[in-house]
């Protein structure tokens, strides 16, 4: 039987394939595993070793050599870490104290201070040349007004209501003031330096990634002494390296693939759902601003047939855009699978399967587990009740362009990612329209989540949205469909725990 662990979280811290395939496809023979030692085949190298840029892949590599503000308990629930303590101001939600350990170093032995903190969070937003990723975020910040080298006080210029949530989110890493001044941006990438639980030590673009521990870490010193990344973008050979012996873990690998090698002898296999939902992010334009087109394409899709077909019924079909466990989600809220329905809402407005409706839809093909098949799955279903589409194949990153230019397809279906579990990181940035992702851009959401964002009392916000999750869906804003899987094999003598974010995390991980 497949493993699928209870979530136990984070709470410490807050192939039958010879070698040779691995070879054949241009990777390098992986560092054999053993000892203290582990070698993860991992599918995909970092884009930079600035840990600012947003790239949610890397987070568990990002999270072993950097620190982040916050940390997460086993409920997503937010926790002490570097800071100890973060509060509004009472009566003043633009006024925030903080205050951070003192016993914190950076790999190179400096004793991180307040100013590191400031520096990452507030310094660099001024940095025009090599600007953060989400400096628009933590513009919020108007004044980082440091009291003491282990206390300040932010002064926003407007509310910001998950500032805890994002100090624990993409991006939100500690940098060292001083070093990273000293020799500036390039010198930092080609030698960064953390203060995470391990140091960099050896780094070959697009092959491995060579991590070994820091023994004067604050936490405490990891169990697991060296850790290579081997970066094997082809997920037979990911398969290959960890069913030989050559890798201890492999990630992201075919749902097939983990079943299968969960019954081989030495080796167990996870699928477990993670803080990433499957939707179809629709633009209000065209046929889309029409209500019954969009009530038909909704009701016409079988997430449990799509479920059971792609992902061995391990991810969970979604009613909201957000998980069914996170705060804001609506337990007793379900749209329906209604194919006949959706034939009498396109009736409405004069299509059915003599006359069907057509628009378009992107998809990407192989950035996310499935995508495609996905895709391929719901133009079927929407066939049969008189929607006539194709699904589009394009690259990741045309679709960034083409929502940075306010060019977004009519339909595309995306993997959101949002490891915070905070339903504004969710169903907010899906639909707010000043940001790129808002693809529906109506003034009556753009209202109702605008004052969302401003809202800092949290019981009133998180039941705002609630709210708002089950008007966008109801209305067929945008179509949730899954909740995503990650999938991971280990040996045996690893000891390894599937955590709700997806992350691989060395830290946590020990051999028998």
């Amino acid at each position: 039987m497949l493993k699928l662990p209870g979530f136990k979280y984070l709470i410490r811290l807050a192939a039958g394939v010879a070698v040779a395939a691995v070879i054949a496809v241009g990777v390098q023979t992986p560092t054999k595993a053993a000892g203290d030692n582990l070698v993860i085949a991992f599918q995909a190298d970092i884009t930079s070793w600035d840990p600012s840029v947003n790239f949610p892949t890397g987070q568990g590599i990002f999270k072993s050599v950097f620190d982040a503000p916050l940390a997460q308990d086993n409920k997503l629930g937010y926790i002490p870490h570097v800071l100890t303590k973060w509060a509004y101001a009472e009566g003043d939600p633009l006024t925030m104290h903080i205050e951070m350990r003192d016993d914190v170093t950076f790999h190179n032995g400096d004793k991180m201070t307040m100013e590191d903190i400031k520096f990452s969070f507030f310094d660099r937003l001024s940095d025009e040349v090599h600007p953060i990723d989400f400096a628009g975020v933590w513009g919020a910040i108007a004044d980082f007004e440091i009291t003491s080298p282990t206390s300040a006080t932010l002064h926003f210029g407007r509310p910001m209501a998950t500032v805890q949530e994002w100090w624990n989110f993409l991006g939100s890493y500690i940098v060292p003031k001083k070093y990273y001044t000293e020799v500036g941006h390039d010198a930092f990438i080609e030698n960064p330096v953390g203060s995470g639980p391990y140091k960099l030590i050896d780094y070959q673009r697009g092959s491995r990634i060579v991590l070994e521990a820091y023994d004067d870490y604050w936490g405490g010193a990891p169990k697991i002494k060296r850790v290579t990344f081997e970066i094997i973008t082809d997920a037979p050979a990911r398969v290959a390296a960890v069913q030989s012996g050559n890798a201890d873990v492999a990630v992201n690998v075919p749902i097939r693939e983990a079943i299968r090698l969960n019954d081989v002898d030495g080796l167990t296999g996870h699928i477990t759902p993670y803080t990433h939902v499957y939707y179809l992010q629709i633009a209000s334009k065209g046929v889309m601003l029409d209500d019954n087109v969009r009530a038909a394409m909704h009701l016409a899709i079988d997430k449990n047939a799509i479920s059971e077909r792609l992902f061995d019924g391990k991810a969970p079909p979604l009613s909201l855009t957000v998980p069914k466990w996170s705060s804001g989600s609506v337990d007793d809220y379900e749209f329906p699978y209604d194919p006949a329905k959706a034939v009498e809402m396109l009736a409405k407005s004069g299509y059915g399967p003599d006359n069907p409706v057509t628009f378009e839809f992107m998809t990407t093909n192989g950035a996310f587990t499935n995508d495609f098949d996905m895709a391929r799955a719901v133009s079927g279903m929407w066939k049969k009740v008189g929607i006539d589409v194709t699904p589009t194949v394009i690259e990741l990153s045309k679709y960034y362009e083409l929502n940075n230019t306010e060019n977004q397809p009519e339909v595309f279906m995306y993997n959101w990612d949002n490891s915070t579990g905070d339903p504004e990181i969710f169903t907010g940035y899906m639909m707010h329209p000043d940001l790129p992702f808002g693809s529906w851009r109506t003034e009556d959401i753009g209202e109702i989540v605008r004052g969302l964002f401003g809202e800092t009392d949290y019981a009133k916000r998180i039941q705002g949205y609630k709210d708002f999750n089950v008007k966008v869906a109801s209305e067929s804003k945008a179509i949730p469909l899954l909740q995503a899987v990650t999938t991971v094999v280990h040996k045996d003598d690893v000891m390894f725990e599937p955590i709700p974010q997806g992350w691989v995390m060395p830290y946590f991980m020990s051999r028998n």
